[in-house]
């Protein structure tokens, strides 16, 4: 019953073994985006982002679930610990297109129109970089 009464019952809170939620994130990026509309349906977008992503103590003080075991110098004074962030990735490009098919001129007159207003899209993405020693 006091499960249930909790304000969300479906989480069981968090677990022993990742500590209390104590510490500090930062996100700094450079984001560009291009976007070039050509005829007939065609859209190709392109992005690109440069970041840094910093951690103190926001990371538990153990290997689960992390890539990397955040290092604790000083529990007491965790701002000491500003560290890069072990999923932080330095630099990603993403290129999508988009194409919807155009309405044919003279298609209403026709008893079989051909479809149009349907839509196709694709995107590739590549991530990459060497985190920085701390």
């Amino acid at each position: 019953l006091r499960q249930a009464l909790r304000p969300y019952p479906q989480w069981g809170g968090v677990p022993p073994f990742l500590g209390p939620p104590m510490g500090d994130t930062w996100f700094d990026s450079l984001q560009v985006k291009l976007t070039k509309r050509f005829s007939h349906g065609l859209v190709l977008n392109s992005a690109f982002t440069w970041e840094k992503e910093l951690t103190n103590g926001a990371n538990s003080n153990t290997a689960y679930l992390m890539p990397d075991p955040p290092l604790i110098n000083d529990v007491f004074n965790t701002s000491l610990d500003k560290q890069i962030s072990a999923f932080s990735l330095p630099f990603t490009f993403v290129v999508s297109y988009s194409y919807t098919t155009p309405r044919l001129a003279g298609a209403e007159a026709d008893s079989v129109k051909p479809p149009h207003g349907w839509c196709g899209i694709g995107r590739i993405a590549a991530s990459c970089g060497i985190r920085a020693a701390t």
